[in-house]
């Protein structure tokens, strides 16, 4: 039975041969049968010609049928489709329904309607545009587009005050693929790393991946101990001075300087990760390490998914000079990992200022969230719970004085509220333990509209845990 839906946006033809097609591949039309002429098929099913002629066609050109010059159309034998027809009736385990989440407090995302899609959306059409009347068809190289290379330099000027050559910025789709190519030009055999405790899984993994020697490194209510660099032995370390991913602390200018002047007199190298330096809230910016390296040891990088979307990655790299003949050595054979049109598209967004715009709109939503969030914690949950106060970023760690903090996730999820754990962050199992009971919570991701409802129910189940013990 041939079932069409003139309604469908899928046009008629497609229809048509995906009904046959399965008419075929589930014996209905058996090896050999003849097809009925075009002419009649169409008068029968009530379509035109043309549709069954290139229905007819398509099954032709894809071997289902084969054509019998004055006899007409025939079934093709059906074992040479037999991968075919597994792939229609494979069926896949279904997930079970997640459970329904009201308020997700996520660190790592923001609002959706924040983006301007629709002015992405002719940014990349002009991207397209673009590409179809080029003469010539060709690889973008390895570092990235030069266009988007000289708008991010001219980015980093204006915004982080970062002096650099376009030649020595490289574009990826995410800071964890920027540190793989980090960890492909500095050998293993050679680098000892030192990352912060507690800190992002992804970038350990990382340097894991290509079993490189990892010496955690504590983090302190200033950022990371500076004084422990000399024992550990390291000679690469990894930072995210501007937030301090999770504890959102931020490195002070004398610690900066502290570690540039180890770096030096070690012969190491610090890879900087500007992760938030986008999102301060009433306090001046710290200058970015490599800002004022004076030594050429800062490997700089930073992404702008996040002030962005996740669907759009784009992230970068400030290489130090002396490591662009090695990286080109090592890279020499690879091409641009971001799309042509996607790099032109993002060019264009940021030297017409959107870029900008995006980061302050984000901040001011953002700040406005942070002062309704300090309001409600305060007057409701005073001894309660604790929570940190840095005037940045999107997240914010809290510390709850529960009974039993391992159960307080399961708990308020089961109220359709979503918290995250600090204790995956930490790489020592002992420091694991230790911090079972504090929390990220995230506030990017949940609308002004909301976050006083959000909050509010947050503090009600918080407040029924500890009733109930």
């Amino acid at each position: 039975m041939i079932f069409l839906d003139p309604n469908k946006k899928t046009p008629m033809y497609e229809q048509l041969f995906r009904e046959l097609r399965k008419e075929i591949l589930n014996h209905n039309l058996e090896e050999d049968e003849k097809l009925k002429s075009i002419r009649q098929f169409a008068h029968e099913i009530g379509v035109s010609f043309n549709t069954v002629n290139r229905t007819y066609q398509m099954l032709l050109a894809e071997g289902y049928i084969r054509a019998v010059p004055g006899s007409g159309f025939y079934v093709e034998p059906l074992h040479l489709h037999q991968d075919h027809r597994t792939q229609t009736e494979i069926s896949f385990p279904k997930k079970p329904a997640a459970e329904k989440i009201l308020y997700d407090f996520r660190y790592d995302v923001f609002e959706r309607d924040t983006f301007p899609w629709n002015k992405w959306r002719k940014y990349i059409n002009n991207a397209i545009t673009e590409q179809y009347y080029q003469k010539n068809v060709s690889y973008i190289e390895n570092k990235g587009g030069r266009a988007l290379r000289e708008s991010l330099a001219s980015y980093m000027l204006h915004s982080r005050g970062i002096t650099c050559d376009p030649d020595q910025i490289v574009v990826a789709p995410g800071t964890q693929y920027l540190m793989d190519i980090i960890s492909g030009i500095l050998p293993k055999k050679k680098y000892r790393v030192g990352v912060e405790e507690p800190g992002y899984n992804g970038m350990r993994q990382v340097f894991l991946n290509k079993s490189f020697s990892l010496q955690p490194i504590p983090v302190t209510e200033t950022g990371i101990d500076a004084n422990q660099l000399e024992k550990t032995g390291c000679n690469l370390l990894y930072l995210t001075p501007s937030h301090q991913f999770p504890t959102g602390v931020t490195l002070p200018l004398i610690k900066r300087i502290q570690i540039l002047e180890w770096a030096r007199r070690n012969d190491a190298y610090v890879i900087e990760n500007d992760y938030d330096n986008e999102f301060l809230y009433g306090k001046t910016a710290q200058p970015p390490m490599f800002g004022i390296d004076r030594n050429d040891i800062v490997i700089y990088i930073s992404a702008l998914t996040k002030v962005m979307t996740p669907e759009i990655r784009c992230a970068y790299a400030v290489f130090p000079k002396k490591l662009m003949a090695v990286y080109d050595e090592k890279y020499r054979y690879y091409y641009a990992a971001l799309s042509a049109c996607d790099q032109r598209a993002l060019a264009d967004f940021i030297n017409d200022g959107n870029l900008d715009r995006q980061i302050r709109k984000i901040t001011v939503r953002n700040a406005k969230k942070k002062e309704i969030i300090d309001q409600i914690f305060q007057t409701d949950l005073s001894g309660i719970i604790r929570y940190s106060k840095e005037a940045a970023g999107s997240h914010m760690i809290i510390t709850a004085a529960v009974p039993h903090p391992e159960k307080l996730e399961q708990e308020l999820m089961r109220h359709g509220i979503r918290i995250y754990s600090i204790s995956p962050y930490f790489y020592c199992r002992e420091e694991k333990n230790r911090h079972k009971n504090q929390f990220l919570f995230g506030y990017g991701a949940i609308p002004v509209s909301e976050i006083e409802d959000a909050c509010r129910e947050f503090v009600r189940v918080i407040k029924n845990i500890i009733l109930e013990g």
